[in-house]
């Protein structure tokens, strides 16, 4: 595969959205670690489920249309 056929792969995969949980996560985690839970911003785990419900969100919709569903 060429470079802008990997990009275009990554962009249209919901790669940005797995990206971007991948660093929350490791934020938290890092928090986590560091400081304890209490220490946990609240805007960290409900920004990483958001991300995650459009991340799925999008798949089942990619799904349907696939499928050949309404």
């Amino acid at each position: 595969m060429e470079a802008q056929q990997i990009i275009a792969h990554i962009l249209t995969s919901g790669g940005i959205a797995g990206l971007i949980a991948v660093i929350i996560v490791g934020g938290i985690v890092l928090r986590y670690v560091k400081h304890g839970m209490e220490d946990i911003p609240p805007i960290l785990s409900i920004s990483l489920s958001t991300i995650i419900g459009f991340y799925f969100g999008s798949g089942v919709s990619v799904v349907t249309a696939v499928a050949g569903g309404q």
